[in-house]
C-alpha cells in the first residue's frame, strides 16, 4: 500500500510543478477554497500500523505570494461559542499532535480566543468554531489556497453545533460521555488544515485521517503510522 501512495503523490507532484506560475502576481491567481467534509458514520477493520496518507498536493510553504509556516508557528483561533467548557484546550492538544511529529513548530502555542468570527469565512483569521451544519456532517474544515502555487493562506474549522460535543476525561470514549469528543475530531480536521485527505477504505478506519466518526470516539486523538507519515511527507520529519 506503500507503493500505491508512492506512486499517487508523484502525479500530484507532477501536477502542483507544472502549476507553480513563473512571473506572475499573486492578484492573477485568485484565491480558491477547498472543503473537507467529516460524516458521522462508517466502521471498519483496520488498524493504527497502516501505512497509507492522501495528500492532495496543497500545502503551507515559503512560494511566490506567501511566508509560509512562521518560525513559531501558524496563528488560530478558537471561537467557543456553543461549546462546553474546555474547548479551547482540546483544540490545542489536538493540533500539539500534529506538532510532535516534525521539527518545525506547525502551530503556534498560543491560541486565541475570540468572537463573532466563523471558521467557514475567509478573513485572514484561521479560526475554529461552532456552528449549524447539515445533519450527517459531524465538522468541517475549509482551506483557502493560491490557485497557481498552491499555497495556503488560510484555514477554517466548523464543528456542527446541532450535535453533542464534549471532552472524554479518560481517553477511553464510548462509556464516558453520549457525545463528539473534541479533541478526537479536531486532531482529524488538524490534519486537513495540513492538506491531509480523508481515507474512507475500511482498512485505514483506525488512522486518525479516516473519514468518519462516532460519539465517544477518542482514537483520532493519537495518530497512527499513515498519518505521521503524512505530516512528515511534506512537511519533514
Amino acid at each position: 500500500m506503500r507503493k500505491i501512495s508512492a506512486f499517487l503523490i508523484f502525479f500530484i507532484l507532477i501536477g502542483v510543478l507544472a502549476a507553480v506560475p513563473t512571473g506572475a502576481s499573486a492578484e492573477e491567481h485568485p484565491i480558491k477554497e477547498k472543503v473537507f467534509i467529516t460524516y458521522g458514520t462508517g466502521s471498519g477493520e483496520g488498524t493504527d500500523q497502516y501505512d497509507v496518507f492522501s495528500y492532495n498536493g496543497i500545502h503551507w510553504w515559503d512560494g511566490p505570494y506567501t511566508g509560509g509556516i512562521p518560525a513559531n508557528g501558524i496563528k488560530y483561533y478558537v471561537n467557543p461559542s456553543g461549546a462546553p467548557a474546555g474547548a479551547i484546550d482540546a483544540v490545542k492538544a489536538a493540533f500539539e499532535t500534529w506538532d510532535a511529529q516534525v521539527a518545525i513548530e506547525l502551530f503556534n502555542d498560543d491560541v486565541g480566543q475570540i468572537s463573532k468570527v466563523a471558521g467557514n469565512r475567509y478573513d485572514g483569521k484561521n479560526v475554529v468554531s461552532w456552528g449549524t451544519l447539515r445533519v450527517g456532517v459531524v465538522a468541517v474544515c475549509y482551506i483557502w489556497y493560491y490557485s497557481g502555487s498552491l499555497e495556503i493562506v488560510e484555514f477554517g474549522i466548523v464543528f456542527n453545533k446541532l450535535y453533542a460535543w464534549g471532552i472524554d476525561p479518560d481517553g477511553e470514549g464510548g462509556t464516558t460521555i453520549n457525545a463528539f469528543d473534541i479533541q478526537n475530531v479536531a486532531t482529524h480536521e488538524a490534519g486537513h488544515t495540513l492538506s491531509l485527505n480523508d481515507l474512507y477504505m475500511k482498512e485505514a478506519s483506525e488512522l486518525t485521517m479516516y473519514g468518519y466518526t462516532s460519539r465517544g470516539e477518542t482514537k483520532k486523538r493519537s495518530l497512527g503510522l499513515g498519518d505521521k507519515n503524512g505530516v512528515q511527507y511534506i512537511y519533514g520529519a
